[in-house]
């Protein structure tokens, strides 16, 4: 036996759930969870990976679930049954060798009056197939084809995607007791009993998923698959819509919130004019002090930071040294700005033309004695 026999939709949720979680034993409580299980401890000491669940009592649980499931089916599509059974026994009475296999099962399929997807078909075909030829059987009789192909091929094609939340039908696993919705981040928040009675709580976060306004259908679906365990589509619906209302009121008052601030921003505003038309002319004296003094000369500012040292300084009480050191750094300041032959923008002869003055300058009339 192998996670396989399961199914695939089913082998797609156990891996994805051991991805998803770090730790083993959340991966485990969800997968329980999800397939209406009770948990175990001791399961869960040895579920630490997919491949470890063979050995459990969840594994064995799940295994009689779908053998139970298979029959039903069997009795659902008896008629479908008897069809396929009655073909290959007429098509290959003696059965087929291993090499015959697939031709005989795709040859049957394709005359069976009720359709079985390819991607079924090729399946089936590998995977018995592959078991075959392990066991080395190199030819099968007509009942085991008949059998292989009801088994693996037929029952298989009306098994439902999802089919551990539908089988058995009227289990009860927990019971839902309320649902609340928050709004910062936004999310659905379940109050349960479990299987023992316990009272648990769980949250469906749903932040980037939902709008305050949109059709809420898809997301219903979706939240649907993971936690149909304890809500109904309508229940699911109906708290979508609640928490959509939710999130369009809030987002109305802080609308109306920045309206009125932007109101109150733009009073102020207007009313400064006024006040400034009312302040007294400021003194010019006083305007001249307020502009950033010259630096005196700091030959110690200037070794440990020579771009602020030689901002704005005032060099007339400088000593013959420091005089000679700030214009050192001046000139090597100015070398690196300079463009030499071979620096890019350089142009060698630049000419500028002036356009002509379009406006009358003083500067233009010589004083007449």
């Amino acid at each position: 036996m192998s996670l396989e026999d399961l199914g695939t939709s089913l082998c797609i949720l156990i891996y994805h759930l051991y991805e998803r979680y770090k730790a083993s034993h959340q991966a485990f409580r969800e997968l329980c969870f999800r397939t209406r299980i009770s948990f175990n401890e001791a399961d869960s000491a040895i579920a630490t990976a997919p491949s470890k669940l063979v050995g459990t009592t969840w594994y064995s649980e799940i295994v009689k679930r779908r053998a139970a499931m298979q029959e039903e089916i069997k009795g659902q599509h008896s008629n479908e049954v008897e069809e396929t059974v009655d073909l290959v026994k007429s098509l290959y009475p003696n059965g087929c060798t291993l090499s015959e296999f697939a031709d005989s099962v795709q040859t049957c399929t394709a005359m069976l009056s009720f359709t079985v997807s390819e991607s079924l078909i090729n399946s089936m075909i590998s995977k018995q197939g592959e078991i075959l030829e392990r066991r080395r059987v190199n030819a099968l009789s007509a009942k085991d084809l008949a059998d292989s192909m009801v088994e693996s091929l037929l029952v298989d094609s009306f098994v439902p995607l999802r089919w551990w939340t539908v089988y058995p039908k009227n289990l009860t696993f927990a019971t839902l007791k309320r649902i609340g919705v928050a709004l910062d981040p936004p999310c659905l928040c379940l109050e349960y009993t479990d299987e023992k009675g316990r009272l648990r709580h769980r949250a469906i976060q749903l932040k980037g998923h939902i709008a305050a306004t949109g059709p809420t259908g898809p997301l219903t679906r979706r939240v649907l698959e993971t936690h149909d365990v304890l809500v109904s589509e309508m229940q699911l619906q109906k708290s979508l819509v609640k928490l959509q209302r939710l999130i369009e009121k809030n987002a109305s008052e802080k609308n109306a919130a920045a309206v009125s601030n932007a109101k109150t921003t733009t009073s102020l505003h207007s009313s400064a004019p006024a006040q400034k038309a009312a302040s007294p002319k400021s003194d010019p004296i006083e305007s001249k002090s307020s502009k950033k003094e010259a630096q005196k000369a700091d030959l110690g500012l200037l070794y440990r930071d020579p771009e602020k040292a030689l901002e704005n300084v005032d060099l007339n009480e400088a000593d013959e040294v420091t005089l000679q050191e700030f214009k050192s750094a001046m000139d090597q300041k100015f070398k690196e700005k300079v463009l030499k032959p071979g620096d890019e923008g350089y142009v060698y002869d630049r000419r500028v033309e002036i356009q002509k003055p379009t406006k009358k300058s003083d500067w233009d009339d010589s004083d007449s004695d």
